[in-house]
């Protein structure tokens, strides 16, 4: 069985997926192009989102992993390396890669002379693309903000980097974000806003300081990656920070492959865009606090089975307080191999 052979293989099974999980007994929810369920390789009570498969059209096709105890490492994240795991689980002992071949084999009902033909001949449709809860263009976003915005030219960000990243302030009297300033959160392209965040713009509020657009799930999306994603694969590192404004000082200071994760802790979908992002270190650049500290032990506890993780070590509260000077003279030094 050659390589190719064994590719083609596993592209079918991986098209029958959802059969092949049911087959097992493996219960899973659907969502869109990812499975998601408790992990039936080890006792994966502990996370009912452990187990996840990527059915999206692409390297990563019918790929599997264990977000919780990395079980793929041990058997292969392909759908022939899913099936082994299974069985070898159910079992009680490991069983060969061959016999996993011939349940594949049987599973999709096909004989190994079939395969190339099968493989060659379907026409599968395309693939579901993910919902998005809201869709606006680029241009209707900057359009309806005011720019730039006072509130953080006094906090010392210059004006260039708010308009790259279309931070304005939102005037319009009845929208949800009125008396705020806005920053747009977009697709991968650039291309429409699928979300916004919005913050008060009067230290002395006593409402929420920070607040997200309606149906706006903040875990599912790193802030500055359709900008950032350029600068990620050449360098191959990513650089994990806690805020917008941690991304905006960095991008001044020409750091242009850090992301912010909107908070303290990294969220199973965002370490799945950092897995498939191209890079091989992450700099887990989170503020020195309490919640800094909850943050590099999520970015640990998710990532480090996969990457080469980096704490560089800054004398302010956040890398949104240095200055670009600063940044320079203590940060860069410590990054030299990775922006």
């Amino acid at each position: 069985m050659d390589q190719q052979y064994i590719a083609q293989l596993s592209n079918m099974v991986a098209y029958q997926m959802r059969e092949l999980l049911v087959c097992f007994d493996v219960p899973f929810e659907d969502q869109d192009n990812l499975l998601v369920g408790v992990c039936p390789i080890h006792d994966g009570a502990d996370n009912p989102h452990a187990f996840t498969v990527d059915l999206e059209e692409g390297d990563y096709f019918g790929c599997w992993r264990c977000w919780t105890r990395g079980c793929e490492k041990e058997w292969l994240h392909s759908p022939i390396g899913l099936i082994r795991a299974i069985l070898s689980t159910s079992r009680g002992k490991k069983v060969s890669f061959n016999e996993s071949v011939r349940f594949a084999l049987e599973f999709i009902k096909l004989d190994k002379e079939d395969i190339y033909s099968k493989s060659q001949n379907i026409r599968f449709g395309p693939p579901a693309k993910k919902k998005i809860s809201l869709k606006i263009p680029r241009e209707k976003v900057r359009s309806s903000l005011a720019r730039p915005v006072r509130y953080y030219l006094d906090r010392g960000y210059g004006e260039n980097v708010l308009d790259i990243f279309d931070v304005g302030a939102c005037w319009e009297k009845g929208k949800p974000m009125y008396g705020r300033a806005v920053a747009p959160v977009y697709d991968e392209d650039f291309k429409h806003m699928v979300g916004c965040v919005g913050r008060t713009m009067h230290e002395n509020f006593n409402g929420n300081k920070w607040i997200n657009s309606k149906h706006f799930n903040s875990g599912s999306h790193l802030y500055g990656y359709w900008l950032a994603k350029e600068g990620i694969r050449k360098t191959q590192a990513i650089i994990l920070v806690e805020g917008q404004g941690d991304v905006w000082r960095l991008w001044e200071a020409g750091i242009k492959n850090a992301v912010g994760i909107f908070g303290s802790s990294l969220s199973d979908a965002q370490c799945r865009t950092v897995e498939t992002c191209g890079a091989l270190n992450i700099i887990s650049l989170m503020d020195n606090d309490e919640a800094g500290a909850k943050a590099r032990i999520s970015v640990k506890e998710k990532c480090e089975r996969l990457f080469n993780i980096i704490e560089p070590l800054i004398s302010k509260k956040d890398v949104g307080d240095m200055t670009v000077k600063e940044i320079t003279t203590e940060l860069k030094p410590q990054l030299k191999e990775y922006i």
